[in-house]
Parts: structure tokens; C-alpha cells; sequence
């Protein structure tokens, strides 16, 4: 939508873009289940970020201890916020230090499997689809990168 406006490119378009986003952000109703275990967590989510890396998207930094060596993925759950909380949220979740909000909660694992009665949407890699399940898993040292040594 920004890239539209002559005046706004560049970061600035991208960060006004994921404020748009943000403020239009709608919470789901999750169960979800961690690492194969029976317990159940059911709760409304704002967001739900299942990652391997630290960043995502510009810039945010929604689990900042997260290593794409570890073999562990890290979790994000944010619980839904008025819309003047989400602004305030939005700075602070793109620096990575939400880690000590109430409405949040960090951990991390191998795999997740999530559910919801509605379509909620998922983003892999800048690809959004719309499920109403998915499981996620990680696989350690799975794929081998060659890179040149002067790289």
C-alpha cells in the first residue's frame, strides 16, 4: 500500500506497512501441543511466532535468544492487547525486549502442532496460508549449505 506514496519508500514504507498490519492484527482461538506432550494449551492469541532465527521481516525480533544452530526452535505467544497497548507493544517487540511483558510468553522446543475451529492465518517465509492445522517441526542439521570461502 505504501509503495504507492512517493514520499514514504525504503524502511519507512516497510515499517508503516507492519503497523497497518499490526493494528489490524485479530486474535484466534489456538490449542496447541509442544514437543509430544498430552498437554493442552487453549488460549486467544494475538500472535503466535514459531521461529529457528532471532529476526523476521525487516527487522523484528520476536524471540532474541534464538540461535538457527541450536536445533531448537523458539515460540512467541502474545496474548491479545488493546489497540493503544499494541502500539506501545510494537517498538519495544521489534527490539526484542517483550520478553518480560504478562501478555507474553517465550519458550522454545522441537515441534508444535497447532490447532483452531477457525482459519487462522500462517506465514512461512513470507508465504501466508490459511489452516485450521499445522505442525511444526524442526529438523536439525536436515539441510547442508555450501558457501564460498570468500563470502
Amino acid at each position: 500500500m505504501f509503495r504507492r506514496l512517493p514520499l514514504i519508500s525504503g524502511p519507512m514504507a516497510y515499517i508503516l506497512g507492519v503497523l497497518t498490519a499490526v493494528l489490524g492484527l485479530k486474535k484466534y482461538r489456538l490449542k496447541m501441543k509442544f514437543n509430544d506432550s498430552s498437554e493442552i494449551l487453549e488460549k486467544d492469541f494475538l500472535l503466535s511466532i514459531f521461529a529457528n532465527g532471532a529476526f523476521y521481516g525487516g527487522g523484528m525480533k520476536p524471540v532474541p535468544k534464538a540461535k538457527i544452530d541450536d536445533g531448537i526452535m523458539d515460540f512467541c505467544l502474545v496474548e491479545p492487547v488493546s489497540r493503544l497497548k499494541l502500539l506501545k507493544f510494537f517498538p519495544v517487540y521489534k527490539k526484542g525486549e517483550h520478553g518480560d511483558m504478562e501478555e507474553v510468553f517465550i519458550t522454545t522446543g522441537k515441534k508444535v502442532f497447532v490447532e483452531s475451529e477457525q482459519p487462522f492465518p500462517l506465514n512461512i517465509d513470507g508465504e501466508v496460508f490459511t489452516e485450521t492445522k499445522a505442525e511444526i517441526e524442526i529438523f536439525p542439521d536436515f539441510l547442508n549449505v555450501i558457501i564460498p570461502v570468500e563470502f
